[in-house]
């Protein structure tokens, strides 16, 4: 059975302009299309394993780039400073 909701926005609807229906339906697609880009996005993230961030860690840090040596040593430089905490 139909809401008595669904009902009103039905007739709602049918009294509109046909620009401000196709501007509607353009409307709820273009929401359901970001709802679903936005679930999808939650179930890659969710995918990437502790290994895969472990991975790309290694992966960066055998890349050659300036200035690679003095960020690993302030990184051990906090590391031993965590330590001591």
């Amino acid at each position: 059975m139909i809401s008595p909701q669904l009902l009103e926005i039905e007739k709602s609807i049918n009294n509109l302009f046909l620009v401000e229906k196709l501007w509607l339906l353009e409307n709820i697609a273009r929401k359901i299309r970001e709802r679903d880009w936005e679930i999808n996005q939650k179930e890659s993230i969710q995918e990437i394993t502790l290994e895969d961030k472990l991975n790309q860690m290694k992966e960066f840090l055998a890349t050659p780039w300036e200035g690679k040596e003095e960020f690993l040593e302030i990184m051990t430089e906090v590391d031993m400073e965590l330590s001591y905490i």
